[in-house]
């Protein structure tokens, strides 16, 4: 079922959004090989777990959507978008974390790698930075 919520009506609880993307990722980890009608990898399980890792870290109340997608090597991106900034990070099979954070008008705020067991808690700093900016831009959401 798709919910909606509008701003000020309430606060998006911090478990509502992880509870929606873990769901998210876990019916990722259920592609076959081949889910996007070409070569496409299954979901490694070590991206999987990183990502979950990078979602708990940075997902916050009230916060913008985190949008999950697989990549056809069997990573997993997830990105924020919200009036023109956004934050991408990559995982890759191997569990390393690519990050990139833009604003409009802007070339790249920031990028940076690091493996998933090492997470660089600066780079995370920023993108926390970047979300809370995002999340006062929010007007209207939808969950599934």
């Amino acid at each position: 079922a798709t919910r909606a919520w509008e701003r000020g009506a309430h606060v998006v609880p911090r478990e509502a959004l992880l509870t929606e993307a873990r769901e998210k990722l876990s019916r990722l980890l259920g592609l076959p090989s081949g889910w996007d009608g070409h070569t496409g990898q299954a979901l490694a399980p070590v991206a999987a777990m990183a990502m979950n890792g990078v979602l708990t870290e940075l997902v916050r109340d009230d916060g913008p959507t985190p949008q999950l997608a697989p990549l056809p090597d069997g990573g997993i991106q997830v990105e924020w978008l919200v009036a023109g900034i956004s934050l991408r990070i990559d995982v890759d099979t191997m569990g390393d974390v690519s990050v990139t954070g833009d604003e409009p008008g802007n070339a790249e705020l920031f990028a940076d790698e690091f493996p998933y067991w090492e997470p660089d808690y600066w780079v995370l700093d920023k993108c926390q930075t970047l979300l809370e900016k995002m999340a006062g831009l929010v007007e209207k959401r939808l969950m599934y």
